[in-house]
């Protein structure tokens, strides 16, 4: 898909990359990643609803305790590789999106932040 979406624009294209990749460092190697202009560590995807074949998201806004494994990525493939990195979860307070940014993230997503303490 990912690679469709490629051929068919010409803008940067940023790639979400799932918590549950087994090497994000090993996935910027690939032809997927070597076109990518940006990955977001990491994007939380919907499960499988109960008793219904439909995708049902039951995540609610993001933790604090979040901040651990998107860091870390955050820290490790910023300066080894050759894309923007965009940071996603656990940001509850400006000390998070801090960290992010000092590990070497370009963005810090704080989409949660926002509804739970406003503006």
């Amino acid at each position: 898909m990912v690679q469709a979406v490629f051929a068919s624009v010409t803008i940067p294209v940023s790639v979400k990359l799932p918590a549950s990749l087994n090497s994000p460092g090993q996935f910027a190697a690939t032809p997927v990643g070597d076109r990518a202009s940006g990955f977001v560590l990491f994007n939380w995807l919907p499960e499988p609803g109960p008793l219904r074949l439909m995708l049902v998201d039951r995540r609610a806004l993001s933790e604090p305790d979040e901040i651990r494994l998107p860091l870390l990525w955050t820290a490790l493939l910023s300066g080894r590789i050759d894309v923007s990195l965009a940071a996603s979860g656990g940001v509850a307070s400006v000390n998070d999106a801090v960290k992010y940014l000092l590990a070497g993230a370009d963005v810090v997503m704080a989409a949660s932040a926002l509804p739970r303490y406003g503006a």
